[in-house]
Protein backbone atom coordinates (compact mmCIF):
# COMPACT_ATOMS: atom_id res chain seq x y z
CA UNK A 1 0.00 0.00 0.00
CA UNK A 2 2.81 2.26 1.06
CA UNK A 3 4.67 1.56 -2.19
CA UNK A 4 1.58 2.20 -4.28
CA UNK A 5 1.15 5.90 -2.67
CA UNK A 6 4.84 6.25 -3.20
CA UNK A 7 4.77 5.65 -6.92
CA UNK A 8 1.27 7.28 -7.22
CA UNK A 9 3.31 10.64 -6.44
CA UNK A 10 5.91 10.06 -8.59
CA UNK A 11 3.88 9.03 -11.78
CA UNK A 12 0.86 10.92 -11.38
CA UNK A 13 2.98 13.82 -11.56
CA UNK A 14 1.53 15.41 -8.32
CA UNK A 15 4.64 17.90 -8.08
CA UNK A 16 3.51 19.33 -11.68
CA UNK A 17 -0.44 19.59 -10.16
CA UNK A 18 0.78 21.48 -7.42
CA UNK A 19 3.36 24.05 -9.39
CA UNK A 20 0.39 24.70 -12.13
CA UNK A 21 -2.24 25.53 -8.98
CA UNK A 22 0.43 27.56 -7.39
CA UNK A 23 0.15 30.16 -10.33
CA UNK A 24 -3.22 30.54 -10.07
CA UNK A 25 -4.99 33.78 -8.09
CA UNK A 26 -5.82 33.35 -4.54
CA UNK A 27 -10.02 33.85 -5.73
CA UNK A 28 -10.01 30.45 -7.49
CA UNK A 29 -8.45 28.80 -4.36
CA UNK A 30 -11.21 27.10 -2.45
CA UNK A 31 -9.72 25.15 0.53
CA UNK A 32 -11.44 21.68 1.90
CA UNK A 33 -12.31 21.52 5.32
CA UNK A 34 -9.51 19.00 5.75
CA UNK A 35 -6.96 21.51 3.77
CA UNK A 36 -7.82 24.48 6.28
CA UNK A 37 -7.07 21.56 9.72
CA UNK A 38 -3.49 20.63 8.05
CA UNK A 39 -2.80 23.95 6.77
CA UNK A 40 -1.37 25.51 10.14
CA UNK A 41 1.54 27.27 8.53
CA UNK A 42 -0.42 29.35 6.39
CA UNK A 43 -3.80 29.24 7.71
CA UNK A 44 -5.14 31.78 5.76
CA UNK A 45 -3.61 32.07 2.58
CA UNK A 46 -2.41 29.67 -0.37
CA UNK A 47 1.04 28.10 0.71
CA UNK A 48 3.85 28.81 -1.82
CA UNK A 49 4.80 26.59 -4.41
CA UNK A 50 8.35 26.46 -2.05
CA UNK A 51 7.25 25.01 0.51
CA UNK A 52 4.54 22.43 -1.39
CA UNK A 53 8.22 21.55 -2.83
CA UNK A 54 9.76 20.79 0.03
CA UNK A 55 6.50 18.63 1.36
CA UNK A 56 6.96 17.00 -2.09
CA UNK A 57 10.13 16.06 -0.73
CA UNK A 58 9.13 15.01 2.80
CA UNK A 59 6.26 12.98 1.30
CA UNK A 60 9.13 10.61 -0.79
CA UNK A 61 11.53 10.48 1.86
CA UNK A 62 8.79 9.33 4.41
CA UNK A 63 7.04 6.98 2.40
CA UNK A 64 10.87 5.11 1.10
CA UNK A 65 11.35 4.92 5.15
CA UNK A 66 7.78 3.75 5.71
CA UNK A 67 8.51 1.11 2.96
CA UNK A 68 11.13 -0.40 4.19
CA UNK A 69 10.09 -0.05 7.82
CA UNK A 70 12.62 2.47 8.84
CA UNK A 71 12.35 4.33 12.38
CA UNK A 72 9.11 3.23 11.00
CA UNK A 73 6.47 4.72 14.16
CA UNK A 74 7.34 8.04 12.97
CA UNK A 75 7.69 8.16 9.07
CA UNK A 76 4.71 6.26 8.96
CA UNK A 77 1.90 8.67 10.51
CA UNK A 78 4.42 11.65 8.76
CA UNK A 79 3.86 9.89 5.30
CA UNK A 80 0.01 9.46 5.58
CA UNK A 81 0.06 13.04 6.68
CA UNK A 82 2.19 15.00 4.19
CA UNK A 83 0.39 12.89 1.41
CA UNK A 84 -3.43 13.75 2.52
CA UNK A 85 -1.83 17.31 2.67
CA UNK A 86 -1.08 17.14 -1.18
CA UNK A 87 -4.08 15.55 -1.88
CA UNK A 88 -6.13 17.89 -0.52
CA UNK A 89 -4.10 21.23 -1.40
CA UNK A 90 -4.70 19.63 -5.08
CA UNK A 91 -8.36 19.38 -4.77
CA UNK A 92 -8.46 22.35 -3.25
CA UNK A 93 -8.30 24.50 -6.60
CA UNK A 94 -11.69 22.99 -8.16
CA UNK A 95 -13.24 19.35 -8.77
CA UNK A 96 -12.48 16.33 -6.70
CA UNK A 97 -12.69 12.48 -6.67
CA UNK A 98 -13.35 9.92 -3.73
CA UNK A 99 -10.80 7.04 -5.44
CA UNK A 100 -8.45 7.99 -3.10
CA UNK A 101 -10.55 8.32 0.16
CA UNK A 102 -10.27 4.35 1.61
CA UNK A 103 -6.09 4.76 0.80
CA UNK A 104 -5.90 7.79 2.80
CA UNK A 105 -7.76 6.15 5.59
CA UNK A 106 -5.81 3.17 5.07
CA UNK A 107 -2.72 5.19 5.68
CA UNK A 108 -3.82 6.51 9.44
CA UNK A 109 -5.33 3.07 10.44
CA UNK A 110 -1.92 1.35 9.41
CA UNK A 111 0.15 4.30 11.11
CA UNK A 112 -1.40 3.97 14.59
CA UNK A 113 -0.97 0.04 14.35
CA UNK A 114 2.38 -1.93 15.14
CA UNK A 115 3.84 -1.58 11.55
CA UNK A 116 6.98 -1.89 11.44
CA UNK A 117 7.60 -5.04 14.53
CA UNK A 118 8.28 -7.40 11.85
CA UNK A 119 9.54 -7.87 8.74
CA UNK A 120 11.43 -4.41 8.43
CA UNK A 121 14.60 -2.51 8.96
CA UNK A 122 13.58 -1.68 12.49
CA UNK A 123 12.78 -5.25 13.16
CA UNK A 124 15.96 -6.12 11.65
CA UNK A 125 18.11 -4.06 13.94
CA UNK A 126 15.86 -4.81 17.03
CA UNK A 127 16.52 -8.48 16.59
CA UNK A 128 20.13 -7.90 15.83
CA UNK A 129 20.69 -5.68 18.91
CA UNK A 130 18.79 -9.04 20.90
CA UNK A 131 20.55 -11.43 19.47
CA UNK A 132 24.48 -9.89 20.38
CA UNK A 133 23.32 -9.66 23.35
CA UNK A 134 22.15 -13.37 23.98
CA UNK A 135 25.27 -14.32 22.01
CA UNK A 136 27.20 -12.44 24.67
CA UNK A 137 25.50 -14.91 27.44
CA UNK A 138 26.19 -18.25 24.88
CA UNK A 139 23.24 -19.29 23.44
CA UNK A 140 23.21 -21.61 21.14
CA UNK A 141 22.42 -21.25 17.30
CA UNK A 142 19.34 -22.80 17.70
CA UNK A 143 18.03 -20.44 20.42
CA UNK A 144 19.30 -17.47 17.92
CA UNK A 145 17.35 -18.79 15.16
CA UNK A 146 13.95 -18.72 17.29
CA UNK A 147 15.21 -15.31 18.49
CA UNK A 148 15.39 -14.04 14.87
CA UNK A 149 12.10 -15.22 13.99
CA UNK A 150 10.25 -12.17 12.84
CA UNK A 151 6.72 -13.71 13.49
CA UNK A 152 7.47 -14.52 17.13
CA UNK A 153 5.41 -12.02 18.44
CA UNK A 154 2.13 -10.73 19.04
CA UNK A 155 0.17 -8.05 19.17
CA UNK A 156 -3.83 -6.97 20.17
CA UNK A 157 -3.66 -4.10 17.84
CA UNK A 158 -2.01 -6.03 14.53
CA UNK A 159 -5.60 -6.88 13.14
CA UNK A 160 -7.81 -3.96 13.12
CA UNK A 161 -6.53 -1.69 10.29
CA UNK A 162 -6.68 -4.89 7.93
CA UNK A 163 -10.36 -5.53 9.24
CA UNK A 164 -10.93 -1.56 9.28
CA UNK A 165 -9.86 -1.86 5.21
CA UNK A 166 -12.00 -5.12 4.53
CA UNK A 167 -14.88 -3.45 6.27
CA UNK A 168 -14.92 -0.17 4.34
CA UNK A 169 -14.83 -1.93 0.85
CA UNK A 170 -17.55 -4.06 2.22
CA UNK A 171 -19.19 -0.74 2.84
CA UNK A 172 -18.29 1.31 -0.15
CA UNK A 173 -19.60 -1.33 -2.25
CA UNK A 174 -23.19 -2.07 -0.64
CA UNK A 175 -23.42 1.66 -0.69
CA UNK A 176 -22.71 1.69 -4.50
CA UNK A 177 -25.51 -1.00 -4.66
CA UNK A 178 -27.55 0.49 -2.06
CA UNK A 179 -27.94 3.75 -4.63
CA UNK A 180 -28.49 1.96 -8.06
CA UNK A 181 -31.86 0.34 -6.53
CA UNK A 182 -32.82 3.52 -4.79
CA UNK A 183 -34.10 5.71 -7.41
CA UNK A 184 -36.96 7.28 -8.07
CA UNK A 185 -40.02 5.63 -10.33
CA UNK A 186 -40.23 2.50 -9.14
CA UNK A 187 -40.68 2.72 -5.59
CA UNK A 188 -38.63 2.10 -2.65
CA UNK A 189 -36.92 -0.23 -4.59
CA UNK A 190 -36.02 -0.72 -8.40
CA UNK A 191 -34.09 -1.53 -11.35
CA UNK A 192 -34.33 1.36 -13.51
CA UNK A 193 -30.39 1.83 -13.11
CA UNK A 194 -30.47 -1.86 -14.43
CA UNK A 195 -31.88 -1.05 -17.62
CA UNK A 196 -28.87 -0.64 -19.86
CA UNK A 197 -29.49 2.68 -20.95
CA UNK A 198 -28.02 4.28 -17.82
CA UNK A 199 -24.61 2.89 -18.13
CA UNK A 200 -24.96 3.75 -22.26
CA UNK A 201 -24.94 7.05 -21.56
CA UNK A 202 -21.37 7.27 -19.29
CA UNK A 203 -19.95 4.48 -21.76
CA UNK A 204 -20.55 7.20 -24.34
CA UNK A 205 -19.93 10.53 -22.17
CA UNK A 206 -16.51 9.32 -20.74
CA UNK A 207 -15.62 7.64 -23.47
CA UNK A 208 -15.94 10.50 -25.78
CA UNK A 209 -14.49 13.33 -22.99
CA UNK A 210 -11.54 10.93 -22.13
CA UNK A 211 -10.91 9.45 -25.06
CA UNK A 212 -12.21 5.91 -24.99
CA UNK A 213 -13.20 3.49 -27.79
CA UNK A 214 -14.17 0.90 -26.37
CA UNK A 215 -15.94 3.40 -24.42
CA UNK A 216 -17.73 4.60 -27.37
CA UNK A 217 -18.36 1.26 -28.26
CA UNK A 218 -19.71 -0.54 -25.36
CA UNK A 219 -22.11 3.12 -25.15
CA UNK A 220 -23.69 1.66 -28.51
CA UNK A 221 -24.43 -2.32 -27.41
CA UNK A 222 -27.47 -1.84 -24.93
CA UNK A 223 -27.39 -5.60 -24.29
CA UNK A 224 -24.19 -5.89 -22.84
CA UNK A 225 -24.87 -2.77 -21.25
CA UNK A 226 -27.67 -4.34 -19.57
CA UNK A 227 -25.56 -7.08 -18.72
CA UNK A 228 -22.92 -5.44 -17.19
CA UNK A 229 -25.59 -3.16 -15.15
CA UNK A 230 -26.47 -6.26 -13.40
CA UNK A 231 -23.13 -7.99 -12.61
CA UNK A 232 -21.90 -4.38 -11.58
CA UNK A 233 -25.02 -4.85 -9.21
CA UNK A 234 -24.60 -8.03 -8.23
CA UNK A 235 -20.91 -8.46 -7.20
CA UNK A 236 -21.15 -4.56 -5.63
CA UNK A 237 -24.11 -5.72 -3.20
CA UNK A 238 -22.64 -9.22 -2.67
CA UNK A 239 -19.24 -8.53 -1.70
CA UNK A 240 -19.60 -7.72 1.84
CA UNK A 241 -19.95 -11.55 1.82
CA UNK A 242 -16.26 -12.10 2.08
CA UNK A 243 -16.78 -10.35 5.48
CA UNK A 244 -18.67 -13.20 6.66
CA UNK A 245 -16.61 -15.98 4.82
CA UNK A 246 -13.63 -14.82 3.91
CA UNK A 247 -12.51 -17.93 1.55
CA UNK A 248 -14.77 -15.73 -0.69
CA UNK A 249 -11.67 -14.09 -1.45
CA UNK A 250 -10.49 -16.37 -3.92
CA UNK A 251 -13.47 -15.27 -6.07
CA UNK A 252 -14.53 -12.11 -5.18
CA UNK A 253 -10.85 -10.29 -5.17
CA UNK A 254 -10.01 -11.67 -8.76
CA UNK A 255 -13.76 -10.39 -10.20
CA UNK A 256 -12.78 -7.05 -8.71
CA UNK A 257 -9.62 -6.34 -9.80
CA UNK A 258 -10.97 -7.21 -13.78
CA UNK A 259 -14.47 -5.03 -12.28
CA UNK A 260 -12.10 -2.34 -11.64
CA UNK A 261 -9.38 -3.04 -14.92
CA UNK A 262 -12.31 -3.08 -17.13
CA UNK A 263 -13.92 0.41 -15.84
CA UNK A 264 -10.66 2.07 -16.84
CA UNK A 265 -10.38 0.38 -20.02
CA UNK A 266 -14.29 1.77 -21.00
CA UNK A 267 -14.46 4.57 -19.07
CA UNK A 268 -10.94 5.51 -18.37
CA UNK A 269 -11.64 6.12 -14.26
CA UNK A 270 -8.80 5.10 -12.44
CA UNK A 271 -9.44 2.94 -9.12
CA UNK A 272 -6.09 1.68 -9.16
CA UNK A 273 -5.65 2.39 -5.23
CA UNK A 274 -8.01 -0.53 -5.09
CA UNK A 275 -5.99 -2.99 -6.50
CA UNK A 276 -3.50 -2.23 -4.13
CA UNK A 277 -5.45 -2.10 -1.06
CA UNK A 278 -7.11 -5.67 -1.65
CA UNK A 279 -3.66 -6.88 -0.03
CA UNK A 280 -5.80 -6.28 3.01
CA UNK A 281 -7.56 -9.34 2.07
CA UNK A 282 -4.84 -12.11 1.56
CA UNK A 283 -3.67 -14.21 4.33
CA UNK A 284 0.04 -12.72 4.52
CA UNK A 285 0.78 -13.98 7.83
CA UNK A 286 0.11 -17.42 6.71
CA UNK A 287 1.96 -16.82 3.64
CA UNK A 288 4.67 -15.68 5.67
CA UNK A 289 4.59 -18.85 8.61
CA UNK A 290 4.63 -21.07 5.44
CA UNK A 291 8.13 -19.73 3.87
CA UNK A 292 9.19 -19.72 7.12
CA UNK A 293 8.89 -22.86 8.07
CA UNK A 294 10.54 -23.94 4.69
CA UNK A 295 13.70 -21.68 6.13
CA UNK A 296 13.78 -23.45 9.92
CA UNK A 297 13.62 -27.11 7.82
CA UNK A 298 16.04 -26.34 5.80
CA UNK A 299 18.52 -24.95 8.37
CA UNK A 300 17.50 -28.43 10.51
CA UNK A 301 19.65 -30.12 7.28
CA UNK A 302 22.85 -27.48 7.68
CA UNK A 303 21.88 -25.67 4.67
CA UNK A 304 21.68 -22.33 7.09
CA UNK A 305 24.62 -20.33 8.27
CA UNK A 306 24.92 -17.84 11.10
CA UNK A 307 27.32 -14.92 11.64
Amino acid sequence: IVAFQVGYLIFRDNMSQMASRATVHSVEFTPLPVFQVLNVVFPWDLPPLAFMQIVFVVALLSGVLSLVGFKTRFALPLFALVTLYIKTYIYSHGSYHHTEAILHIALFALAFSPSGQAISVDDFLRRKRNTLKRDHAGHSARTQLTLLNPLRGESAFARWPVMLVQWLFGITYLSAAINKILLDGEGLFGTVWMNGYTLQSYFLADGTVRGSDLGIWLGHQHLLSVIFSWVAGIFEGTFFLTLLFPKLIWFFVPAAAMFHIGIFAAQRADFFQYLALYAVFFPWTAIVKAIAHRLQKSSSHGHVFYS
